[in-house]
């Protein structure tokens, strides 16, 4: 009877661990971008533990300091192929008067989660011929 009620305890325990451990929010990082070409699509990567709904970038386009900011934009990410914890996005080719582009994922974890960002306030980086960027795979 000990063994039965011991049986049980514990596996009520590991089930409540287990539910509290899916319950937290994912992780994301994301891989800054040093500049964006003005002829190419820059590619974010993030890398995202946990449960996603949707992976989100969020950006913005600046042009000159006297020039008002551009409305807020996403594009969806995908999840890589090779490892399900990288997604990926490219943003459109930059218009020619953009200087400035500052951007941020937003991942939903889904059931009215709150959404979680990487990192905690956008990211700005700069457009600049020359610039090298990652090469780009057919997909």
């Amino acid at each position: 009877m000990r063994r039965l009620w011991t049986r049980i305890v514990c596996g009520v325990l590991l089930s409540c661990g287990a539910g509290a451990l899916f319950a937290a929010p994912p992780s994301v990082v994301t891989k800054p971008l040093g500049c964006v070409a003005p002829d190419r699509n820059a590619r974010v990567t993030a890398k995202i533990q946990g449960k996603v709904k949707t992976a989100r970038v969020y950006f913005r386009a600046h042009a000159a300091a006297d020039k008002p900011k551009c409305e807020e934009s996403f594009v969806e990410m995908r999840q890589s192929p090779a490892d399900p914890t990288v997604y990926w996005a490219l943003l459109p080719i930059a218009a020619p008067e953009t200087r400035v582009i500052s951007y941020q994922v937003r991942v939903d974890p889904g059931n009215g989660e709150k959404v979680v960002l990487s990192p905690s306030e956008p990211l700005t980086v700069a457009v600049r011929a020359g610039c090298i960027a990652d090469p780009l795979s057919e997909a």
